[in-house]
């Protein structure tokens, strides 16, 4: 096992500085990097600690991991208020530029959590992907949208007297706490299996409940002569339950499953 856990670091993207985390490659080295793409900022928060995990079991498996903060989120510089996807798109590609770069790995693979996931596949148009690895991710933004928006009301309703408080900056454009413009809210709503085109050698869904929409976008991409496959994992993980708010849990056999995805090449 490498002796270096994580190295921390600032990478250049466009007009700003995007924070991220190389956890260099355990021996024996398989000469691949994954780069793992977050959600949106509310969900981040829940998914830290699980992304750390995944990172550490990845780098305990020979391959070199990379988690990066999105511009305007995190650690990385910009304003919350002045996020995009577009911007977020920029990130991760500057990101697989320092990879490919500086790590000079043979293959490099994505992996996108939630709304991380329609920003992957955006990625995979442009550069060369091994494997897209899908969990639990966003091809209605319309859908997500609301979905979101319930969740915000159901917090407050639930934690009335406790963060994350009705913001006057925003004037009441925010979801649990983070900016929520009309500009962001028409990105999200953009999204759909009719805009996401991926091209890697191999994508995989992961999922924690049946999903009919992604059923019908895997068998769509398949009869484009895409390699994809959906993986079911027997744990669920109800991304709108207080109870995973609250305790950011996920349940190990997610990260199993992710896991021994890579052990199959």
């Amino acid at each position: 096992m490498n002796t270096v856990l994580s190295k921390a670091q600032f990478l250049p993207a466009a007009d700003r500085q995007i924070f991220s985390l190389h956890y260099p490659a355990g021996q024996p080295e398989r000469n691949e990097t994954i780069i793992l793409c977050p959600p949106a900022p509310q969900e981040t928060m829940r998914s830290q600690a699980a992304l750390g995990q995944l990172a550490r079991r990845l780098q305990e498996d020979g391959f070199h991991v990379i988690r990066f903060d999105y511009s305007g989120t995190g650690d990385s510089e910009g304003f919350s208020d002045q996020i995009s996807l577009d911007h977020w798109l920029l990130d991760l590609l500057s990101v697989y530029g320092w990879a490919q770069f500086h790590l000079r790995t043979q293959k490099i693979s994505l992996l996108g959590l939630r709304l991380g996931a329609p920003l992957a596949i955006r990625a995979s148009q442009q550069v060369n992907v091994e494997r897209l690895v899908l969990w639990d991710p966003i091809i209605d933004g319309l859908n997500y949208l609301h979905d979101m928006e319930k969740a915000h009301v159901r917090q407050f309703q639930l934690n009335a007297n406790e963060p994350p408080f009705p913001s006057l900056r925003y004037s009441g454009e925010q979801c649990m706490g983070f900016p929520w413009t009309s500009s962001w809210r028409a990105e999200l709503a953009g999204i759909s299996k009719s805009t996401l085109h991926p091209k890697a050698k191999k994508t995989h869904f992961v999922l924690s409940a049946t999903d009919t929409l992604v059923r019908e976008t895997c068998t769509l991409w398949q009869n484009h002569g895409l390699v994809a496959d959906i993986q079911h994992v027997a744990e669920p993980l109800d991304w709108g339950s207080e109870r995973y708010v609250k305790i950011r849990a996920f349940p190990a056999a997610h990260l199993r499953r992710i896991q021994a995805l890579w052990e199959v090449q």
